[in-house]
């Protein structure tokens, strides 16, 4: 299911006119110690997708839950091609958690690297936040960290949103500076 902006999309795709929106990602989440302590995450195996790469999706910053939100209105704010999406799942871990805070970039489907976490809508018509395996003459083959196969849906101009180019963490136990 989709939400934002006080309004429920009852599950459809919805891109309101707004620059910076907030959505539900249905297949999404992960951070790992390696994230945590801010480096990327190893290459993970997934069985029967292959060695899936994240070299070129960023690490989440580990934030109180507030900040979240705010950060990543204030970076997207100053992009005209950004957007502000929480992930919801557990297909990406240990790079995004559940409810991780992304801001995902609009890109060209030339522009796509492997290893980059792309945002596109599934074959249920859902948005999916996975990384990418490899190119094929028909578009691009992505995975979710933590799933056995990779997508049915391949990664194409024109199911792609965009690709993630901030993530942030709401973590409870990160302390803001003044209330020490």
């Amino acid at each position: 299911m989709f939400s934002g902006a006080g309004r429920n999309y009852g599950g459809r795709v919805r891109f309101p006119s707004r620059p910076v929106r907030r959505r539900e990602l249905p297949a999404l989440s992960l951070v790992s110690l390696a994230v945590w302590l801010g480096g990327f995450a190893a290459p993970t195996m997934a069985p029967g997708a292959g060695q899936v790469s994240i070299e070129h999706s960023p690490g989440a910053e580990m934030v109180a839950p507030r900040e979240a939100w705010r950060r990543a209105e204030v970076f997207a704010a100053e992009r005209s091609d950004c957007e502000v999406l929480v992930g919801s799942g557990d297909s990406m871990q240990p790079l995004y958690t559940d409810r991780t805070v992304l801001v995902v970039r609009r890109v060209k489907v030339a522009n796509l690297e492997r290893g980059m976490t792309a945002v596109f809508v599934g074959d249920r018509g859902r948005l999916v936040a996975h990384a990418l395996v490899e190119r094929t003459e028909r578009g691009w083959r992505a995975a979710g960290l933590g799933n056995e196969e990779p997508d049915r849906t391949l990664v194409r101009r024109e199911n792609l949103v965009g690709v993630v180019v901030k993530a942030f963490q709401p973590v409870a136990l990160v302390a803001r500076a003044g209330d020490e």
